[in-house]
């Protein structure tokens, strides 16, 4: 038969060394390395940098944010505001999106 223009076009154009970089170790390691340091690192600073912190000091910030926690004001109006924003925003871009 023969080889067709057809053929030709369809074919797939991968190289072996496209597919030998596909399955290097920088592609799965780094993404590894990030949750390690997420799960394993991040944690383990914050214990050391509240084992760092004087007990004295650490009540006392404690105790003051309690008390902050209290009397915080709580404005509904301006939460009630915000949501609506975003309620309005998320319309829009649901009708922009229905438009294309």
């Amino acid at each position: 038969m023969g080889l067709r223009v057809n053929d030709l076009i369809s074919a797939p154009r991968t190289h072996p060394a496209t597919t030998t970089l596909s399955h290097s170790p920088g592609n799965w390691l780094a993404p590894v390395i990030g949750y390690l340091d997420d799960v394993i690192i991040v944690p383990l600073g914050i214990v050391l940098a509240v084992r760092l912190i004087p007990p004295e000091m650490l009540f006392e910030h404690r105790k003051a944010a309690e008390l902050r926690q209290e009397s915080r004001p709580t404005n509904w109006v301006g939460a009630i505001f915000v949501v609506a924003i975003w309620w309005l925003a998320a319309a829009i871009l649901v009708r922009l999106i229905n438009l294309f």
